[in-house]
């Protein structure tokens, strides 16, 4: 068989099959903007989307990594009138998630164009279409493709390096250069695609010379620089700014993720073993046993013809992900699979094309119903996964956290302050106060973000004290003299020094002795 080190020399396809990767992400886009949520949600792992937000739209900085790439497009893409704020950057989600079904469909039709035995004109693009259907409505990128998050772009981004590994003859330096600067900006959103470039560089490295390779380093520096952003906001001071990135020290702190550091490999013993099963369940929940299947028999298929590079290049893609989200011990973290899944649609679409030249060569079945076959096949996954995920990923109806927004503001007197002790209640106050300009007169306290200097820092400019406390209690005696005070969960360590009385969604406080 022919190896895909030297692909054939293919003529250009019909205006229709160019077309066809972009129908398929506007039908995608399609089902996103129907299940999109009216505004903010705490859904689909989606708490951060609130802090997201409040530093997009205040030029701020959020949680680490700072995700500058993200903060800066999102910001660009708010200015359409599309409804409420929120709506809109999960809308953005949904474009950047449409945009990754589009460049995978071009990726996978690559894949099966290149150095392939004989086929229908028609088979590579109506099975990378199916195929990056079939990714597009996995319960997966479907449920963060309609939430403001960062995952959706980040596909976008790994697809987008995978079109452009795959692509033939391109000698071009602007090319090279291009591949670098994408892969730079998507390190500037999340750090995990760093884990999908050692399968970009196995895929795209025996076409490149040593100037191909300056000119793609040079991109890629061009690329981060974006986290230069993440230092001139902090100067601003803005209400969310994580880490004080106005320091060196500040700012490896936000971009090193040294927060989260103690999560990183922490799955040990049992865990991994749970954790994989976890994993190799939720892969079968993206495309059914069917899918499976399909992806066993294209890995098969290019082992069976020699295609080394890229059995090995997809292969790291698919497998470093995994391993960093096995041992990234928190419950969101199997969304750093998305690329794995990303890198099964391409097998799924080679596995259909393996099982459609068995028929016709070895069951001597007439080779347009042997392919067509495998494109029925191909269409059952898309079907069936937009029937079962319609209704339980659908969040046009959710309305959670937009209710306890209101019902929490509405609750709060002039000039309250809130301790509150969850993300996401942190997080949706913050969009609803700096983001929507809601309630400026309250104070936000994140109680368990106090034990960080520089967050101290900020709720002393904030409440307008000049060396604010280092523990919190020590700071609630110096609010409860001018603010009301209340909190937006009951827990054990406030009421061991103050009475609890519920208010709506959340608490008053007041000293023990004293009526709330």
């Amino acid at each position: 068989m022919p190896s895909s080190s030297a692909p054939s020399k293919r003529i250009a396809p019909p205006t229709w099959q160019r077309l066809l990767p972009w129908a398929v992400g506007a039908i995608a886009l399609g089902v996103y903007g129907r299940t999109t949520a009216p505004g903010l949600t705490w859904a689909h792992h989606g708490a951060d989307g609130g802090d997201l937000i409040a530093a997009a739209m205040t030029w701020g900085v959020p949680h680490p990594s700072g995700y500058p790439t993200f903060v800066v497009l999102s910001r660009l893409f708010s200015l359409l009138p599309l409804g409420e704020l929120a709506r809109r950057f999960a809308l953005f989600s949904g474009t950047m998630a449409a945009l990754a079904v589009s460049l995978a469909a071009s990726a996978i039709r690559e894949t099966l164009d290149d150095g392939r035995p004989s086929a229908p004109t028609w088979w590579s693009a109506a099975a990378s279409a199916l195929a990056a259907l079939a990714l597009a409505t996995s319960p997966a990128l479907w449920s963060q493709a309609i939430i403001a998050e960062v995952y959706a772009l980040h596909l976008a981004l790994v697809a987008a390096l995978l079109v452009l590994a795959l692509a033939p003859g391109q000698h071009q330096r602007s090319y090279w250069f291009l591949l670098g600067l994408i892969a730079g900006l998507g390190l500037g959103n999340h750090l995990t695609l760093a884990l999908t470039l050692p399968g970009i560089c196995i895929l795209c490295w025996s076409r490149t010379s040593m100037r191909d390779r300056l000119a793609a380093a040079l991109g890629t520096v061009l690329g981060l620089g974006v986290y230069a952003y993440v230092p001139l906001a902090a100067r601003a001071q803005p209400p969310v700014s994580w880490g004080d990135a106005r320091s060196w020290s500040g700012f490896w702190w936000l971009i090193s993720g040294r927060l989260y550091h103690h999560y990183a490999m922490a799955a040990t013993g049992g865990d991994i073993g749970r954790r994989l099963l976890a994993a190799l369940g939720l892969w079968r929940q993206q495309f059914g046993l069917l899918g499976v299947g399909c992806t066993v028999l294209g890995v098969w298929s290019w082992i069976e013809e020699r295609r080394w590079r890229t059995v090995l290049g997809t292969a790291s893609i698919w497998l470093l992900p995994l391993v960093y989200a096995i041992g990234y011990d928190t419950p969101d973290s199997m969304l750093y699979l998305l690329p794995s899944y990303l890198i099964g649609a391409v097998w799924i679409a080679a596995g259909a094309g393996w099982l459609a030249r068995v028929a016709s060569q070895e069951r001597k079945l007439p080779m347009g119903w042997s392919y067509a076959g495998a494109a029925l096949l191909l269409a059952v996954l898309p079907a069936v996964s937009l029937i079962r995920w319609w209704g339980p990923l659908n969040l046009s109806t959710d309305r959670e956290a937009t209710v306890w927004l209101d019902q929490t503001l509405t609750t709060l007197p002039e000039d309250a302050a809130l301790i509150t002790l969850q993300d996401r209640h942190t997080f949706a106050l913050w969009y609803a106060v700096y983001a929507q300009g809601r309630r400026p007169d309250v104070l936000v306290v994140d109680g368990d973000l106090y034990v960080e200097p520089w967050y101290r820092q900020q709720i002393g400019r904030q409440a307008g004290i000049d060396a604010p406390p280092p523990q919190l209690p020590e700071l609630l005696s110096l609010l409860s003299a001018e603010r009301p005070l209340y909190a937006s969960a009951n827990r054990i360590d406030l009421a061991r020094r103050y009475q609890l009385a519920p208010e709506g969604p959340i608490w008053r406080l007041a000293e023990q002795g004293q009526h709330p």
